[in-house]
């Protein structure tokens, strides 16, 4: 009978601040907001490679958007801030596409244009980029 009467036996009871300490102990700390890296850039205009001017590009620019080359590994927040460093105006949105080299050829000899990487940019409403347009 010793055996069960051990195992019946209750814990002690702890006291409330035990059981508080205990829990704050437990609690993660608050998830704290994400820094954008910095540019691993030089400067802006290295993330911009020229903007695109065509005709589709150009019908673009009545609803406040712009095309640019940008380099391959550019992120959209870098190319946000790049647009506002430059240009000073206020992007909204960024779209970006990546580009296949289309193949060609040279005679015989088969070849492929390099891959790039395109952005639509969006600006507020009523700002222009002038440098851009009218070419």
């Amino acid at each position: 009978m010793s055996i069960l009467n051990k195992k019946k036996k209750k814990p002690e009871a702890t006291t409330v601040t035990d059981t508080q300490a205990s829990k704050e102990a437990d609690k993660k700390p608050a998830k704290e907001k994400k820094e954008v890296k910095s540019s691993a850039f030089s400067t802006q205009r290295d993330v911009l490679v020229r903007p695109l001017i065509s005709e589709k590009g150009t019908a673009a620019q009545e609803y406040s958007k712009y095309i640019f080359e940008v380099i391959t590994n550019a992120s959209k927040v870098e190319i946000q801030q790049a647009v506002e460093a430059l240009y000073k105006v206020d992007v909204i949105k960024v779209n970006v596409l990546n580009q296949q080299g289309k193949k060609v050829r040279f005679g015989r000899v088969a070849g492929k244009r390099r891959n790039w990487k395109k952005a639509v940019v969006t600006l507020k409403k009523g700002q222009r980029i002038t440098p851009v347009e009218g070419v």
